[in-house]
């Protein structure tokens, strides 16, 4: 109990240490000093924005902190105080859960992207029909609401600094990732270089990427169910892992205090991780 109650007060005051200030936050853009704070916040603030999660990197830590926090004494409660494992345990999962999140959600703000390139094409259309070139077409939907309209913003600054058309799209096709990128870029790359209207070309290429929105969205309606099974299959040993820490002392100590043990839980977790990282992977690249 003793052990476990350590532990217990050891996870809060750190899961506190961000309010207090305890913690130091290292300034790596200065010469001479060390940089932790930022790279920290800018790999946060790249999980947290492909998750489309609405957090600041700060908040974000702390939430997960809290979880850790929340996981360790609902542990601890759970088992009395009277189980350190069970508190270990609580930890890992509370801390491994916002992970699990980000992966579950890491396309989410691609895809509302995605879904918004059919309206840019229409947009752009609009603005060829109305007189306009195809520059300046591209930089009036980069200025308007259109979510993906709003990515052209880095195209249009490598035009800016001499880079051609087709190779700015092609950068932008990269860092968006995905197949109907690919066929905005044809389009516009095509108009581009044959200087013929494009309006038409850009209402087509807009109705072709509405169909194919709408066959992955029932794709995802059909695939729901494997999603579900695939999230119960991958928690499931860790639920009963945190059940038996709780409430059978001898195995759980097997499982923390042997060696033998230890490479179990190390290599079960592992390949738990595995699991969930693949069978996620198998249901997302249907609805590609």
């Amino acid at each position: 109990m003793t052990f476990a109650a350590f532990a217990l007060v050891s996870v809060v005051l750190i899961g506190m240490a961000p309010w207090r200030g305890a913690v130091p936050r290292v300034d790596i853009g200065r010469p001479g000093r060390l940089s932790i704070g930022s790279a920290s916040d800018e790999l946060l603030d790249r999980w947290i924005r492909r998750a489309d999660i609405d957090l600041e990197p700060r908040s974000a830590r702390r939430a997960w902190i809290a979880m850790a926090v929340t996981g360790a004494a609902g542990s601890a409660m759970i088992s009395g105080f009277s189980s350190p494992e069970a508190v270990v345990v609580g930890t890992a999962l509370g801390l491994a859960a916002p992970m699990v999140i980000a992966l579950v959600r890491r396309d989410r703000a691609s895809m509302r992207v995605v879904a918004s390139l059919p309206e840019m094409l229409e947009l752009t259309a609009r603005s060829l029909r109305g007189g306009a070139d195809l520059h300046t077409a591209l930089r009036d939907v980069s200025g308007g609401s259109n979510e993906a309209g709003r990515t052209l913003g880095s195209v249009l600054e490598r035009i800016d600094a001499g880079e051609r058309l087709g190779e700015a799209m092609d950068r932008w096709v990269v860092a968006l990732g995905h197949q109907d990128a690919a066929i905005v870029r044809a389009v516009i790359r095509l108009g581009d270089t044959t200087g013929g209207s494009m309006a038409n070309a850009l209402n087509g290429a807009a109705a072709t990427l509405r169909e194919r929105s709408a066959l992955r969205a029932e794709i995802r309606a059909l695939t729901s169910q494997s999603r579900a099974s695939a999230m119960v299959v991958a928690l499931s040993p860790l639920a009963f892992l945190v059940v038996v820490a709780a409430t059978d002392p001898r195995s759980s100590h097997v499982l923390f205090s042997t060696t033998l043990g230890r490479l179990c839980l190390i290599g079960g977790l592992v390949l738990d991780g595995v699991g969930l990282f693949w069978m996620h992977r198998l249901t997302a690249a249907v609805s590609r």
